[in-house]
């Protein structure tokens, strides 16, 4: 191998390695997340739980989707409602305080705030247009004035659209302040049941 193929290969590794870690280069923090979570007053965008897009447990397409619909969505398992419970069961016993929780009108969405014990309301702006999903994010956290936490549901490729830093697993959540700044992420894990 010539030095000039050497020199090619080493700069494709080094600009390789650089990109990957400035992909997802956010450290998680599940500490300070928790320890924000208590103290109150946070925005948690909480991705949908455990609803893997396999056979027969697809969104359909084009006009036999339905929002109103869960028949027609992707849909949690019963390891995405299980793992709903924990994580309604991890806020409880953490004494971590809610002011309000909002949903996506997406069945995975409103089932995992339901699975975790949650009242919650539907806020049609938590699906759908990213740059729309954007600037809903960023009103509802420039209103919140609540000292306790205000927990938002929705989806990955949304949340992504405020920290594209970040990869959230379903049944994740992202802690950030008022201004949205990244505080931390914890991940409440599912379990395959066979």
């Amino acid at each position: 191998m010539n030095s000039r193929t050497k020199s090619v290969i080493l700069y494709i590794i080094t600009i390789s390695l650089f990109f990957s870690g400035f992909a997802f280069s956010i450290e998680t923090n599940p500490d300070k997340a928790l320890k924000a979570l208590k103290e109150g007053g946070k925005i948690v965008l909480i991705r949908h739980a455990f609803a893997p897009g396999i056979e027969g447990n697809i969104d359909k397409k084009g006009n036999e989707y339905n929002q109103k619909d869960c028949s027609t969505q992707r849909n949690l398992l019963q390891e995405g409602k299980e793992q709903s419970a924990r994580m309604g069961e991890f806020f409880s016993t953490n004494d971590i305080k809610i002011e309000k929780v909002l949903s996506s009108p997406v069945c995975r969405c409103w089932e995992t705030a339901k699975y975790a014990g949650w009242k919650f309301k539907i806020d049609k702006g938590l699906t759908g247009n990213k740059k729309k999903f954007k600037k809903k994010i960023i009103r509802l956290s420039s209103k919140h004035k609540g000292v306790n936490n205000l927990i938002l549901v929705t989806h990955g490729t949304l949340m992504r659209t405020i920290f594209p830093s970040y990869k959230i697993d379903q049944g994740g959540m992202i802690v950030a302040d008022k201004d949205l700044n990244f505080i931390g992420s914890i991940e409440i894990p599912y379990e395959f049941t066979y």
